[in-house]
């Protein structure tokens, strides 16, 4: 990966990026020396230098009326991240906090409403992903069509929704067709998670035939509440959310009538979960 792109992943600017390698490669030198040498306004470069000195990443040295800037140690990268991961660590908090003072307002509005909600594009999925853990210990049961949803958000996102669902005990049954499922071994043992404990404990799945029931798109039945349906084809990628408990019973319903004849393929699932 060139170095240009590591840098962007700190979060530095594609100006940023420019000046700071300036001075790696100069060491010490004056806003004016930089700006020849880089072809930048010194206005800009001010600015810029000042945005890297908040980051750390630039020291300054000033000697008799002029001021010499130079790139701070590598490692202060490594305090980078220290201060995003405290960052989210306080976020996790205040969305916890949140998340109570928002579900109190929220209580107001009848549970009998019914609502559909329209989400567009990677982030409306991830929203609905994280929505689904926010309850503990409910269950989801899934029509799996085949379009793995991990590929769409990513490895590491699907594995902190599966550590969620693992910490909050909530408990999955699937259903999907043959040419779209298959076995897992009794370990836990797959190639799409490496979390053998959300195989083990916290989710099952079963085939059903095409003849009986062709899934061709993924539908969430989320505790009694909601129904999440989920769409990827043709780069068209979508996430529809229906509140209705009239709804979702009668999905759960369809769903415990088709599970009851599927075909058992797991032999694990969790002492928990219904097979």
């Amino acid at each position: 990966m060139e170095i240009s792109n590591l840098l962007a992943k700190f979060g530095l600017s594609e100006r940023e990026q420019e000046v700071y390698l300036m001075l790696i490669k100069r060491s010490w030198s004056t806003a004016l020396q930089l700006a020849r040498v880089g072809n930048v306004k010194r206005t800009t470069l001010y600015r810029v230098l000042e945005s890297l000195a908040k980051k750390g990443l630039v020291e300054t040295q000033i000697d008799d009326k002029t001021t010499f800037y130079n790139a701070a140690d590598p490692k202060q990268f490594e305090s980078l991240i220290i201060q995003q991961e405290s960052r989210a660590k306080h976020l996790r908090k205040a969305y916890g906090d949140l998340s109570k003072h928002l579900s109190i307002l929220t209580q107001a509005i009848s549970k009998k409403e019914t609502a559909v909600r329209f989400y567009r594009g990677l982030k409306g999925l991830e929203y609905l992903e994280w929505k689904r853990c926010e309850r503990p210990k409910i269950d989801i049961c899934i029509f799996d069509s085949g379009d793995f949803w991990f590929e769409f958000l990513g490895r590491e996102f699907a594995e902190a929704i599966r550590a969620e669902t693992v910490k909050q005990k909530i408990l999955i049954r699937e259903l999907g067709n043959p040419s779209t499922t298959y076995p897992v071994e009794k370990d836990g043992a797959c190639s799409w998670t490496d979390n053998r404990e959300y195989v083990l404990k916290h989710y099952v799945h079963r085939l059903v035939e095409k003849n009986e029931l062709n899934i061709t798109q993924d539908i969430y039945i989320v505790g009694g509440d909601f129904i999440h349906i989920h769409g990827y084809r043709d780069n068209d990628i979508f996430g529809v959310e229906l509140v209705s408990r009239y709804f979702t019973t009668m999905m759960k319903q369809l769903f415990e009538t088709i599970w009851n004849r599927a075909k058992v393929v797991d032999n694990f699932g969790g002492k928990n979960v219904k097979k």
